[in-house]
């Protein structure tokens, strides 16, 4: 039989084309998520400038510049494993792929409060692990968590919506229940910070106060939301420093805002401290359990 040739229609062969260019993007991104670049931004400039990249982009961040980075020096992998031996040297002496995790050295305060939180878990995970050690010998006790556990699910089953309530001008963005669930919070794009009391099925509006000018992203309570001392508010300060006054009121809540900063509320709606630092608007928070530490996540994805 005479072989023949058949040209595949433009269709198809754009297809084929374009499948390719996708196969290719996918191992270009595998690749680069395999490799180590360096967390300190001048690091990050020197080197691409090193393989001829502009050290920076309008309006780019320094987690943007590193992804960047990684992008770049996994093509240059990619095409280095298609030259010839005395070109790969060349390139790998431009920008030698790094292999070893990087770090950026912190304060001596952040060393103090990692172990004054740690001081506190191990204490909490040693009586959890004994809590547990007794359940386990006691049949009773294990008897008794199966029959909660399973009332839990139970109730869990007939759970439905009993009210509602407008919270704000402008949408909800934040609400948390308080510790001991009788009081909730809510905030919202209004720059409102609103307490309602939700026990008994009771829905009353406590009070309501302006926690921002611009639109509050997130709320959250104290994990022992009333009688603490103005110290544990003085402690809440961030690298950066502190504005505002601080009063004798007990620290309740705490408001996260578009306008970059945290402010520290009482339980009647006193503003008493605004913690700055962030170089865009936050998105969470959240206190550690221990009450002394708070914690923000901004969209510049950095975090206080």
């Amino acid at each position: 039989m005479d072989r023949a040739t058949y040209e595949l229609p433009e269709t198809s062969s754009r297809q084929q084309q374009e499948q390719e260019k996708l196969l290719k993007e996918y191992e270009l991104r595998q690749k680069a998520k395999s490799v180590v670049v360096p967390t300190d931004d001048g690091r990050v400039r020197q080197m691409l400038r090193q393989v001829g990249e502009p050290i920076t982009l309008f309006g780019e961040k320094e987690m943007e510049r590193r992804e960047r980075l990684r992008r770049t020096l996994a093509q240059q992998e990619a095409v280095t494993a298609e030259l010839p031996a005395v070109g790969q040297v060349v390139v790998q002496e431009m920008a030698p792929a790094q292999k070893e995790k990087f770090w950026t050295e912190g304060p001596m305060e952040l060393k103090a409060a990692r172990a004054k939180i740690a001081q506190w878990s191990l204490q909490r995970a040693a009586a959890r692990i004994g809590s547990g050690k007794r359940r386990r010998d006691d049949p009773g006790a294990r008897v008794s968590a199966r029959s909660v556990r399973l009332s839990a699910h139970a109730h869990a089953k007939h759970i439905a919506q009993q009210s509602s309530e407008i919270g704000d001008e402008r949408p909800i963005s934040g609400c948390e229940f308080s510790p001991n669930g009788s009081m909730l919070a809510t905030c919202g794009w209004g720059g409102a910070l609103s307490v309602w009391d939700v026990a008994d099925n009771r829905q009353n509006r406590c009070w309501v106060a302006r926690a921002n000018e611009e639109r509050c992203t997130d709320v959250v309570w104290h994990p022992s939301a009333h009688m603490l001392p103005q110290d544990v508010v003085s402690s809440l300060k961030g690298e950066h420093g502190v504005q505002g006054e601080g009063g004798m009121s007990t620290l309740a809540l705490a408001t996260a805002s578009v306008d970059r900063t945290a402010r520290l509320i009482s339980g009647t709606g006193k503003l008493l401290r605004i913690l700055v630092g962030h170089e865009d608007r936050l998105a969470r928070m959240a206190f550690h359990p221990m009450g002394k530490y708070l914690v923000r996540a901004s969209r510049s994805l950095s975090s206080y």
